[in-house]
């Protein structure tokens, strides 16, 4: 199957699609068999995340079913961010889990003011990116 121009984007093949979509539905699969196996508390945010990338697949096979091939692109991609943030979260809890509650990612009651809270730690790591930026680009200088 030839890729068709839709404006200056590329229409990707239906194989292509459909290679994508066995991907992300595998990923997610080992996923939910992951968390499924695990003996740490269930996140709220992994059983989200996993859902809603099994729910952009569905959308995905209904699209390439009916032949809309960007639709059905797109809702992969869609559920592969879902599948990989929910994935990263479930690495960081079994961190955590391993390391002990409490050491790692505990955000809980005691945390008065979330909002101030999150504020503060982002603008903590965009100082920490842009220390190591400058350091990347004196490195990059220097050789």
């Amino acid at each position: 199957m030839s890729l068709g121009k839709s404006g200056n984007k590329k229409t990707p093949s239906e194989l292509k699609v459909m290679e994508r979509l066995a991907i992300v539905e595998q990923f997610l699969a080992k996923l939910k068999a992951d968390v499924d196996a695990s003996v740490f508390r269930r996140s709220r945010v992994v059983e989200d995340g996993i859902t809603s990338g099994f729910d952009e697949i569905n959308d995905a096979v209904e699209h390439l079913s009916e032949e809309e091939l960007e639709d059905a692109d797109r809702s992969c991609k869609v559920a592969w961010l879902h599948a990989q943030f929910a994935r990263q979260i479930f690495d960081a809890e079994m961190t955590e889990h391993y390391l002990g509650e409490g050491d790692f990612l505990e955000i809980g009651d005691d945390i008065s003011d979330w909002h101030k809270f999150a504020h503060d730690e982002i603008l903590a790591l965009e100082e920490d990116i842009v220390s190591l930026r400058k350091d990347i680009n004196e490195r990059a200088k220097k050789n």
